[in-house]
């Protein structure tokens, strides 16, 4: 498979196979590929051996072929699933408290935007407080809203117009929205660090069922894709212990943590509310278990047409 898209790319970019690692190698921040020779390309190029899949993402990105990562992965769904049935089968905490929750939402209703909507901001300043127990007004909130300019924003809905689910993020993008982390969270970052430019943080995630958490995974990969820098890092917070070995698994690493807690994630024998992750976006796409039925989602899960539940129907 990944032989194919490495004669495509030189065949496109008329290369040699040594044009093509020189090439490979001046991309590659990583210095994954620093040892790379002809014969060892050779032997990919014609399917004799392949690289790890790490590298072979790595490569894929390299190429710009982002858009067909998906036919690389095998998940392990049978893992997936185990995970996720210790966190939904009976373990609902204050975070689930906002919504409805059920077992199954056919047929939901996603609300989408590059703001949070104005009538939305009271709900998660006072979801921000109480839950994330971090400090928030819908002051700061509609100040955000004006000056970042990359906020993406999704809300789900049970055919019942229940609240089920949200995810708002944002890229780190200029100087502002570098220093909405530095303050919120007490990080020291610069652009210089990382290659922080283009990471996504998610600033607020809830699924109240295992399908939302799929379709959340799918919004994340979207996210990813449409970068116009390919991000290397996503922020997220995690509130439950069961989900810990995802978000490992997945590359994350603890880079920060939430207010002390009786209960909730443990780190350096502590309770946290929560705890955030820096994800490696390489080990994300790479791992088995960030998984998501794009088939099911489009066809059975979600309405089609979209329509915004907040909107009444004498307005439609």
């Amino acid at each position: 498979m990944l032989g194919k898209f490495i004669k495509r790319y030189r065949i496109e970019n008329n290369l040699t196979q040594f044009d093509f690692i020189v090439k490979i190698q001046s991309l590659d921040v990583e210095d994954s590929f620093k040892l790379l020779d002809e014969i060892t390309l050779s032997r990919w190029e014609n399917e004799r051996t392949r690289p790890s899949l790490k590298k072979q993402v790595l490569l894929m990105v390299y190429m710009g072929f982002k858009h067909d990562l998906n036919t690389f992965i095998t998940p392990d769904k049978v893992k997936l699933e185990s995970l996720l049935s210790k966190r939904y089968k009976d373990n609902f905490l204050g975070s689930d408290n906002p919504y409805l929750n059920v077992s199954s939402h056919n047929k939901v209703t996603v609300r989408s935007s590059k703001k949070i909507p104005s009538s939305r901001l009271k709900h998660y300043s006072a979801y921000y407080s109480d839950i994330h127990g971090v400090p928030c007004d819908s002051e700061h909130l509609q100040m955000l809203n004006e000056n970042l300019s990359n906020i993406n924003f999704h809300e789900i809905y049970s055919p019942e117009n229940y609240i089920i689910g949200h995810l708002i993020s944002f890229q780190i993008t200029d100087d502002y929205s570098l220093s909405v982390i530095n303050e919120k969270l007490g990080f020291k970052l610069s652009f210089a660090d990382d290659d922080l430019k283009g990471s996504i943080y998610i600033t607020s995630m809830h699924a109240s069922c295992k399908d939302i958490f799929h379709y959340q995974n799918k919004l994340v990969y979207d996210l990813i894709l449409e970068s116009n820098k390919f991000p290397k890092y996503i922020f997220a917070k995690c509130f439950y212990p069961e989900l810990a070995n995802f978000y490992e698994a997945i590359g994350g690493d603890v880079c920060h943590k939430g207010p002390v807690s009786s209960h909730g994630m443990k780190y350096l024998k502590c309770h946290y509310r929560w705890l955030m992750y820096r994800i490696n976006v390489i080990d994300l796409i790479s791992s088995k278990l960030f998984y998501f039925n794009e088939k099911f989602i489009n066809e059975t899960f979600i309405n089609k047409p979209f329509v915004d539940p907040i909107i009444k129907k004498e307005e439609i």
